[in-house]
């Protein structure tokens, strides 16, 4: 169904929804959250949760000595602190996962068994996030100044802005010329890590950890490789190294984060204060986040076991 802009109806009237099997476009299309107000600020705040809570949970490694926080008290908390809200940030995100096109002087919304056609004539205003909680993302206004009931997130919104731009709706370009449309945009070029990537990253590569330092312990506390083996058995041979095993990647995903989270706040700061070097920027944090990853939790492996 198209809805022209000599329609009588009120724009709510003009937002269409119809069936997901009917719609058939081969148009490129952008991959985005379709975000109630109260939807994006619970999966903000659930992901907040979850980066304090990682932070806390490494200050607290790092400073308590009397007692040190055990790999029990280590896993038990980042379960409840991080695991938890991060899960829960992930599943009410998925939950309102959409594509965006702008086609046929529509923005066309898909989700699941739904599709709700907005004609570009009935926006008036397109307001970027000042935040980027969840994400960078975009508000759309009607006429009257109210908002469409929902909200765009997207990893890198200059795409949608520009089509939005193209199109003659108003007061996309501005958003544009933003520090978070350049910092997001210098994301562009960066993947977002995959399933199997975060896989590779963490649980694999903390078997190189795991291996050194289980086996440091068992040389200590029994005298060989196998030697919990030999005296408690299988169960608790393998207990011990999935406890180890469990708790490095536990602290090789804390050691990511705060790479991580120093590397997203100093580029938007280049971005606000040198937009030209915002790709250059970006490029050289991902360097930096892979060197202090792949060559820093080896260096620090070795400052812990050598004499």
């Amino acid at each position: 169904m198209t809805l022209t802009p000599s329609s009588s109806r009120e724009f709510v009237g003009a937002v269409v929804e119809t069936s997901q099997a009917s719609y058939d476009d081969a148009s490129p299309r952008a991959t985005a959250r379709a975000y109630p107000r109260w939807a994006r600020w619970s999966v903000a705040l659930l992901g907040v949760a979850a980066a304090l809570g990682a932070a806390l949970i490494a200050t607290a490694t790092l400073v308590a000595n009397d007692p040190p926080i055990t790999p029990p008290v280590l896993l038990r908390a980042f379960g409840i602190y991080v695991g938890l809200p991060a899960v829960a940030a992930c599943a009410l995100a998925g939950a309102f996962a959409a594509s965006v096109t702008v086609r046929s002087g529509e923005l066309i919304v898909e989700q699941a068994g739904r599709r709700t056609e907005i004609p570009l004539s009935a926006i008036a205003r397109v307001r970027a996030w000042s935040l980027p909680l969840p994400s960078p993302g975009v508000e759309l206004e009607r006429g009257s100044g109210l908002p469409l009931g929902f909200a765009l997130a997207l990893r890198d919104p200059t795409p949608l802005l520009g089509a939005l731009d193209r199109a003659g709706v108003v007061g996309a370009r501005e958003p544009l010329g933003g520090a978070l449309a350049r910092w997001s945009a210098a994301r562009r070029a960066t993947a977002p890590p995959t399933l199997v990537r975060r896989l590779l990253d963490f649980p694999v590569f903390a078997l190189l950890p795991t291996a050194l330092l289980f086996n440091v312990h068992q040389q200590i506390s029994y005298g060989g490789l196998l030697g919990e083996y030999h005296l408690l058995g299988a169960g608790a041979w393998l207990g011990t190294l999935a406890t180890y095993w469990a708790t490095c990647t536990v602290y090789l995903v804390l050691w990511a984060s705060a790479w991580r989270g120093l590397a997203e706040l100093a580029c938007y700061w280049i971005a606000r204060a040198a937009p030209a070097r915002s790709e250059q920027a970006r490029r050289a944090a991902e360097r930096m986040c892979g060197i202090a990853y792949y060559a820093g939790v080896p260096l620090l492996l070795a400052l812990r076991l050598l004499p």
